[in-house]
């Protein structure tokens, strides 16, 4: 079967469209940065103009644009970005007939990229709170915001980097919501996953310290870059388990909302509920949304349910194991709102 420009799948696409830009880039820091006394300055300009503009802009159409994954503004937005990171690769000393043309360009592209930035984040913000009113928690309500404007794979997995490097520098400043056992059910303590991730940042920071004095007096680039990648990795992990201290289960009138942390997410329909167990076992067609299993409540539903994942991951399940800190208060309520 041929795939028509809108079954084109988009992973693909978005790889071959990040591996073209990293090398249009790297010609144009070789140019600017050293192919400038080869060839001079006006030639190095207007080389690192048109891969800018014409050759990133043709890219952008055969990988987002013809497949039917994007518009034209997406390529204009992207031939801006690439301009102003031209202009913050330039010289400070460089200068040249076209000098002028390309400063013009960029400062236009910046006008571009702000003025679109702000009318987009409007949009965001509006859509955000709308989901927010809607019940849902405020990692997966971005994600949805942010669908509005980008393809759902980038919004989703632009949603779940944000968040979690949000909830690891912010989270662990927040207090831990208050689970009644009525309309909240707390889930972080029902596995063993925060111990493991306390043991874990234990082990990188020391690791990393080791690691960061040995490789002082080989390489300072691949020091630093060893040191960002570690504490990149660190609050990534925080934000993971804060993740799950923060955002609790939440039961209303029609509706479960399940998010455990920022890995899945979901919302059941009391209306499709047909029991609710405390768990015993997991089986084949049972889906397992508990990190490390731990303790947890069984839901059968009467139609499948989807789950989004980490990343933009989707799976559908008519049986969800859902940790639980207190299974049987929450089968208690759910109970009671099936025989309600």
């Amino acid at each position: 079967m041929v795939a028509t420009p809108r079954t084109t799948a988009l992973a693909p696409q978005l790889a071959l469209l990040a591996a073209g830009l990293v090398a249009i880039h790297a010609a144009v820091f070789w140019i600017l940065r050293g192919g400038v006394a080869e060839v001079g300055a006006d030639a190095a300009l207007a080389a690192s103009l048109a891969d800018l503009t014409l050759t990133t802009g043709a890219l952008a159409w055969w990988t987002l644009v013809r497949p039917g994954h994007a518009s034209w503004r997406a390529v204009a937005i992207l031939v801006a970005l690439n301009l102003l990171l031209g202009r913050a690769l330039m010289p400070a000393e460089m200068s040249g007939g076209l000098l002028w043309a390309f400063a013009v360009v960029a400062v236009l592209a910046e006008g571009v990229v702000s003025f679109t930035a702000l009318v987009r984040l409007r949009r965001v913000l509006g859509a955000w709170r709308a989901e927010r009113q809607r019940g849902l928690a405020a990692i997966p309500a971005l994600r949805e915001a942010l669908a509005s404007v980008l393809p759902r794979p980038l919004a989703v997995a632009a949603a779940t980097e944000l968040g979690l490097l949000w909830l690891g520098v912010v989270g662990p400043f927040r207090r831990t919501p208050r689970a009644d056992g009525i309309s909240t059910f707390a889930t972080y303590r029902a596995t063993p996953w925060r111990a493991i991730v306390g043991v874990a940042l234990f082990l990188m920071l020391v690791e990393g310290a080791a690691v960061h004095l040995l490789l002082r007096g080989l390489s300072e680039l691949a020091m630093w870059a060893h040191a960002v990648l570690a504490v990149y990795g660190s609050v990534w992990l925080l934000g993971d388990a804060q993740g799950m201290r923060l955002v609790p289960l939440r039961l209303d009138e029609q509706w479960l909302h399940i998010d455990v942390g920022l890995r899945w997410s979901t919302r059941v329909a009391l209306a499709d509920l047909r029991d609710a167990a405390v768990l015993v076992r997991v089986d084949d067609a049972t889906l397992d949304l508990r990190p490390m299993h731990g303790d947890g409540v069984l839901l059968e539903l009467a139609e499948p349910v989807d789950v989004v994942g980490p990343f933009g991951v989707r799976k559908s399940a008519a049986r969800l194991a859902v940790p639980c800190e207190d299974p049987a208060a929450l089968v208690r309520a759910l109970r009671r709102q099936i025989e309600a």
